[in-house]
Parts: structure tokens; C-alpha cells; sequence
């Protein structure tokens, strides 16, 4: 008789009881963003050293852009879709959407940085590389680098301050 009680609790298990309701999602993927940004400087920071032969520090970007771009892309637009999400389930007026509307700017804010980004990055993911920017890759890969930092100071880290208030404010905790 218990198994057939456990069985029946199992089966009114839906989706919905393994995922986060939408406005908790923000908070996963602002965590993500501000993990990715970290692994990024990790990773990049040591492609400045004159060591690094321009043609690696090419490799390495073509390589490794396009999954990046897609995986920030996806992570800034859960991002916004969810502080959207939680926005409207909590009204403008309570603290918690107020955290989620300033969530959702602070998100917007990492793609104000887009110009400065792309100057220094069209010399490095050239397809047909010349003399004058293998010159300059090491300088545009510290320079992307110190940019992103700002980006995810001014960004990153207060989007997911915001989301995690939000959270906090959305669960009662």
C-alpha cells in the first residue's frame, strides 16, 4: 500500500517540480555571466604576454568566440526575459521590482560596451591576418581584457547584486 501512495506522489511530479519558477532564473544566469567573466580573464590574460606568438592568440580567439558570443548572448537574454518576468510578477511598486528593473538595466549596461570591445577585437578574429595586426594582437587581447573587467564591474556584478536581492526579496528569505 505505501508503494502504490509513493507511486501516485511521483506520478503528480510535473516539469515545473524540477525547474526554478522564471523570475529565480536571472539569478542563475547573472551567477553564470559573472563565472564566465572570471574564466575569461583566467584565460585570456596570459594570451598579452609577448611570448605567445600572434598566430596563437588568433587560433585561440576564432576558436573560442563563437561558442562564447552564443553562451553571453543566451545568458544576457535569460537574463533580461527573467528580470522581465520578475518585474511583472512582483509590480513595480515593491522593492523586488525595483531590483529586478535595475537587474535588467545593469544587464542592458554589458552591451554598451560592445564598441570599445569590437575595435579591439576585428584586428585579432581577422580571417586574413596582416603584418600591422599581428603587431597589435597582444596589445588589443590586454586591451579587450582591461575593458572586460570594467564591463563586468559595471555590469556583471551589480546585475547579479540586483538578481540576488530580488531572489532573496521574491522567496521571503
Amino acid at each position: 500500500m505505501s508503494s502504490l501512495l509513493q507511486l501516485q506522489s511521483l506520478s503528480s511530479l510535473t516539469i515545473s517540480s524540477f525547474l526554478p519558477p522564471l523570475p529565480l532564473v536571472g539569478l542563475i544566469t547573472s551567477t553564470n555571466a559573472l563565472i564566465y567573466a572570471y574564466c575569461e580573464h583566467i584565460f585570456l590574460n596570459p594570451l598579452s604576454e609577448p611570448s605567445v606568438p600572434p598566430a596563437t592568440i588568433r587560433r585561440v580567439w576564432q576558436k573560442c568566440f563563437p561558442p562564447g558570443f552564443v553562451l553571453v548572448a543566451a545568458s544576457r537574454i535569460g537574463s533580461i526575459a527573467s528580470g522581465v518576468a520578475g518585474f511583472r510578477a512582483s509590480g513595480p511598486d515593491s522593492a523586488t521590482g525595483t531590483l529586478y528593473a535595475a537587474a535588467i538595466a545593469f544587464t542592458v549596461v554589458h552591451f554598451a560596451f560592445l564598441p570599445w570591445a569590437r575595435v579591439h577585437l576585428l584586428p585579432i578574429l581577422e580571417k586574413n591576418p596582416t603584418k600591422e595586426s599581428d603587431e597589435k594582437m597582444h596589445e588589443c587581447n590586454k586591451n579587450f581584457v582591461h575593458i572586460d573587467i570594467y564591463r563586468t564591474l559595471a555590469s556583471e556584478v551589480p546585475a547579479f547584486l540586483c538578481f540576488l536581492g530580488a531572489t532573496l526579496e521574491y522567496l521571503k528569505l
